[in-house]
């Protein structure tokens, strides 16, 4: 018996050894093997896009990112399909008017326990890094903001200054908006024709919607599931502000309904002096050569400030083999070792990176970058929810009958919110 078990025990060594041997083996092989992360995500640059990859690489050898950037409407075609089917990127950009689809769908990591885990808070801009829980108000985090951006009042200095019109400030509303706009408005070659006009007056989110909310309206209630643009009178006299800029006080073009890059092009090239939107227009309007021009704060409302705006997502897919890895390579999209790779016309959501000479390029055009970071308490979306899309196309639809002026403005609110909650509400 003693023989017996002594040889059982030399057996059991040997295995040991052998099987010691072949994991240390399979250990050696997998640490030589590289992790492929792919990340995907819209705008930006080649050369950045690269040299992202590269440093990420440089400081983690065994992890390599493949990375794909699409226009923003192929992006939106081809994500859903890769998700649906399984097989999405291991880390994705998420737009904010996607994100409840996504999430409701089960298509976004929660990383809640990583983020306790990992995270130092005072890195960051904490609303904008947790702008994105599920469900709503769980503190359920999966979608990491990596940048925010908001709506800012882009103004013509040069034009101010033809006309003599004191520059705007953090004290205007939108009645001292529509007052300066009227001096700026002018026919300059004396043909009879208005061509040059204070302000471009829109339906668009960075628009009208925030302002709805700033003079005390709504357009979703509480819970963002039925449309309420029709139960606040604040609400017709918002919307007729900014259709009366267009047809009874003449100091805007008719807007170029559904083609805000339109708008942006007046602004540019001179033909209207204010416009309302968002940041990442300020690359574009840097080439600007023939006029001076600044940001300051959107209008106060009649009850409070409120400016459109939110946090530029980033997730990590729930289908990943490699968890551990792909949140490593999200903390690095929120670190100050990203820098300013694939931000331009972003806040970066770290502190340090966004209040860097990298960032604030002083040397350039807006001067007044404070601008961006006292708007920050005033930033609000546009209601996201879910079906977002869907229910807010359909809501423009009506209101642009109303920037047209084939109906009235009363008219369009009480159908468009018979047709947002028709979206709402369907199965």
């Amino acid at each position: 018996m003693k023989r017996v078990k002594m040889k059982h025990w030399v057996f059991v060594g040997v295995a040991v050894v052998v099987l010691t041997g072949l994991m240390l083996s399979a250990t050696c092989v997998n640490a030589q093997e590289k992790a492929t992360l792919k990340y995907t995500f819209w705008s930006g640059n080649e050369k950045e896009a690269n040299e992202l990859a590269a440093r990420y690489e440089e400081d983690n050898p065994n992890i390599n990112i493949m990375w794909e950037m699409y226009p923003y409407e192929e992006y939106w075609k081809k994500i859903p399909i890769l998700l649906a089917a399984g097989t999405p990127p291991e880390v994705y950009d998420v737009c904010a008017l996607y994100f409840h689809d996504l999430a409701s769908r089960g298509q976004i990591l929660d990383t809640t326990d990583l983020v306790e885990r990992d995270l130092n808070m005072d890195n960051y801009f904490e609303s904008v890094l947790f702008g994105y829980d599920w469900p709503p108000g769980s503190k359920n985090y999966s979608a990491l903001g990596f940048s925010w951006t908001i709506t800012v009042l882009y103004y013509n200095k040069s034009m101010f200054d033809a006309r003599g019109v004191n520059y705007p400030n953090d004290s205007w509303s939108w009645q001292d908006l529509r007052e300066a706009a009227i001096k700026l408005t002018a026919d300059t070659d004396g043909d009879g024709e208005i061509d040059q006009w204070g302000y471009q007056s829109t339906r668009m989110r960075t628009n009208l919607d925030t302002t709805f909310y700033s003079n005390g309206g709504r357009m979703l209630n509480t819970l963002r599931n039925e449309c309420v643009l029709d139960q606040y009178p604040q609400n017709i006299e918002t919307a007729q502000f900014f259709v009366d800029m267009i047809y009874e006080d003449k100091i805007s073009p008719p807007p170029p309904l559904g083609k805000g890059d339109m708008v942006n092009a007046r602004f540019k090239t001179g033909k209207v002096g204010m416009i309302t939107t968002l940041l990442h227009l300020i690359g574009d309007f840097r080439e600007i050569k023939d006029f001076e021009w600044d940001i300051a704060m959107v209008p106060k409302g009649t009850v409070t400030r409120m400016s459109y705006g939110g946090a530029d997502p980033t997730g990590i897919s729930p289908f990943t083999k490699y968890k551990e890895e792909a949140w490593e390579f999200l903390q690095f999209l929120l670190s100050e070792r990203r820098g300013m790779l694939l931000m331009t016309g972003r806040v970066p959501v770290n502190r340090k990176v966004a209040t860097s000479e990298a960032y604030l390029q002083a040397d350039l055009l807006p001067e007044n970058m404070q601008v961006i970071f006292d708007s920050e308490q005033y930033m609000r979306d546009a209601d996201f929810s879910l079906k977002w899309s869907e229910w807010h196309t359909a809501m423009q639809q009506e209101l642009d009958l109303a920037f047209m002026q084939d109906i009235s403005v009363e008219e369009a609110l009480q159908r468009a919110t018979k047709a947002v909650n028709r979206v709402i509400q369907a199965d």
